[in-house]
């Protein structure tokens, strides 16, 4: 299943927008090519920065192997963002965050 929780209603501009929907799309595929049966979307803010969180339960543990293409997190470094990667209680998780720019 696919699960979507937003706790943002500002637009970014079209660049971020489609960057965090494409990171979306490679975490979900990432997290279910580990095992995951669920990859739950959060969409929210922090200290001025948008966060995309795609979490999974049931996934392989990391193992160092890379998780989203090259490609990907260069264009968010380019956007001056961050991208991380989470192992706790038995969940997964990739989050990716770029600075706030209202569209």
């Amino acid at each position: 299943g696919m699960t979507f929780e937003h706790y943002w209603d500002d637009r970014l501009p079209a660049a971020d927008e489609r960057t965090l929907f494409r990171f979306a799309q490679a975490a979900i595929a990432a997290l279910r090519e580990r095992g995951a049966d669920d990859a739950p979307v959060a969409l929210g803010s922090e200290r001025g920065r948008v966060l995309v969180t795609v979490r999974a339960s049931g996934a392989a543990p990391l193992d160092g192997a890379r998780l989203l293409p090259a490609a990907l997190e260069e264009r968010i470094r380019v956007l001056d963002g961050r991208v991380a990667t989470r192992a706790d209680d038995g969940q997964l998780m990739i989050v990716a965050d770029l600075p706030v720019r209202v569209a």
